[in-house]
């Protein structure tokens, strides 16, 4: 069995959902949700979010 970390999207027309998951146990915990307009993210949060430390990359 694998052992790899999976980083999952969710992509909606108001918000955009992502999810970190482990190959090795089978489960997944919800990240960060950002907002979206018509499908579209807004990168300026999505930028601002990984500048401020977060854990969350893209």
């Amino acid at each position: 069995m694998s052992n790899r970390t999976i980083m999952a999207f969710d992509y909606g027309t108001k918000s955009i959902g992502s999810a970190i998951g482990q190959e090795v146990t089978g489960t997944a915990s919800p990240l960060k949700a950002f907002k979206a307009k018509d499908g579209i993210p807004n990168w300026n949060d999505i930028e601002l979010n990984s500048k401020s430390g977060s854990q969350i990359w893209l």
